[in-house]
């Protein structure tokens, strides 16, 4: 059986169990604390009780129902496949799309994904951005690991070689007054966003917020109807550098034709 060749630790209350079973029904999760109805925990791990045996009247609850919903609203439901991609950001949405779930106000016609992908981004890329802005106080300066330093490493990775962001997309300004460094990040349709410089912030982290920011900004563009461009991460920079190197050809070409 799946207890193995003997009876121990029956009678105990406590198991060794993960959250979501056992005696964790008395801790706070994000996610157990409102997922799981908390009558609904018994014994954890190998010691799920598959078959629980129990005195007194059986207690009949109700289905749950999807909350927030007017009583007759019927859904649209969105078919997915595992034909699409799971970069694509309709394997992300909510599968019942409810017409309250809406949020008009952003003039979208499609509820917003409530989960979105869990990815660790290295390098920033051009994921349906305008440009990014990155304002610096020269005058400001500060020895170690200072918030200026993380910003001045942001526009560094932005702009390195390994980076698939194009260099004519990020711009530098200098500031004469002494202000905080500030990151500037415009999306296709004008909105804009400040990821905010909290100490001990790396460029790490800053890349990591401006890429997740990005997900989420290309979801509500979506939603609003907006037609993206699929990424193409890789081929950006290959064509940067085969236009870089027809210039130079040409250049070294006209060159050699004065030399003559």
């Amino acid at each position: 059986m799946w207890r193995g060749n003997h009876n121990k630790y029956m009678y105990n209350q406590s198991t060794v169990s993960r959250w979501g079973e056992g005696e964790t029904r008395h801790m706070y999760h994000q996610h157990y604390s409102h997922a799981k109805c908390p009558t609904d925990y018994g014994r954890g791990g190998r010691e799920f009780e598959y078959l629980s045996v129990k005195r007194g009247r059986l207690v009949k609850k109700p289905l749950p129902q999807v909350q927030y919903v007017s009583r007759g609203s019927k859904p649209t439901w969105l078919f997915k496949s595992w034909h699409t991609p799971l970069s694509s950001p309709t394997m992300w949405e909510r599968e019942v799309q409810y017409a309250e779930h809406v949020p008009e106000h952003l003039g979208a016609k499609r509820p917003l994904a409530v989960v979105a992908p869990r990815t660790m981004h290295r390098y920033l890329f051009l994921m349906h951005m305008e440009k990014i802005t990155i304002t610096i106080s020269p005058f400001l300066f500060g020895y170690g690991h200072t918030l200026q330093k993380a910003v001045m490493d942001f526009y560094r990775r932005a702009i390195s070689a390994r980076a698939p962001f194009p260099k004519d997309k990020v711009f530098l300004f200098y500031a004469i007054d002494h202000i905080t460094p500030r990151i500037e990040v415009t999306w296709l349709n004008g909105k804009t966003y400040v990821p905010p410089l909290l100490e001990g912030t790396s460029s790490h982290d800053l890349i990591q917020m401006v890429m997740e920011e990005a997900w989420l900004a290309a979801d509500r563009m979506g939603a609003e109807g907006r037609v993206l461009n699929p990424l193409a991460i890789d081929d950006y920079k290959w064509e940067q550098l085969i236009v870089f190197k027809k210039v130079r050809d040409k250049e070294a070409a006209k060159g050699g034709g004065k030399k003559k």
